[in-house]
């Protein structure tokens, strides 16, 4: 009877270490497969994220490019004539009504004098305003300025300001700016992309 559960334990030991033997492993490998695929997953995550990120550099660069090229394109109609900034406005801004909000001019003294939103009923005082000090405080440089979003005085919606001075020149006396208020866009995300924006 001693030798008869000497044997039964030590068959129970044996089924004890051969299971021991099997899910041991099982166990190492499984955890290795896990951390294999959570690290798969991790990396196809950072791909998307880096992805999206330079789809939306380029989509940032490509509107900037869009609103000014608007931009030059009504200054130049402006120099020719002054006062036709409703008109030209009224004429431009649909073709690029999805992305540009507003097409505004600014005096050389600050004031708002004209607006694509619709017609003046007071004037306006943006001579405190960050996109018209820059290109008043650094006559003759035609650049472009992005502002940093800021809640405008007419439209009441936070916006984007990008401008451009319109420069004096014989057919144009006095000295204007001129901006455009960017609307938010969707990017499309199911594009992959491989490099950066230049």
């Amino acid at each position: 009877m001693f030798r008869r559960r000497s044997t039964e334990a030590q068959a129970g030991l044996v089924v004890i270490a051969a299971l021991l033997a099997t899910l041991v492993p099982m166990w190492a490998i499984l955890n290795a497969w896990l951390k294999h695929e959570s690290e798969l997953v991790e990396q196809a995550a950072r791909n998307d994220a880096m992805n999206l990120a330079i789809a939306f550099e380029e989509h940032v660069h490509s509107v900037v490019r869009y609103a000014d090229a608007l931009i030059q394109d009504v200054r130049e109609e402006l120099v020719k004539d002054p006062d036709a900034f409703q008109t030209i406005a009224k004429t431009k801004l649909p073709r690029y009504e999805t992305l540009v909000g507003q097409l505004a001019l600014i005096d050389a003294e600050g004031w708002l004098v004209g607006s694509s939103l619709d017609s003046l009923a007071k004037k306006v005082d943006l001579s405190d305003r960050e996109h018209f000090r820059v290109h008043r405080d650094n006559l003759g440089q035609d650049q472009l300025f992005v502002s940093k979003p800021i809640l405008g005085r007419v439209s009441g919606i936070w916006s984007i300001q990008l401008t451009r001075p319109v420069i004096n020149d014989e057919n144009f006396p006095g000295w204007s700016f001129f901006r455009s208020r960017l609307r938010s866009s969707p990017i499309s995300t199911n594009r992959s992309t491989s490099g950066a924006m230049g």
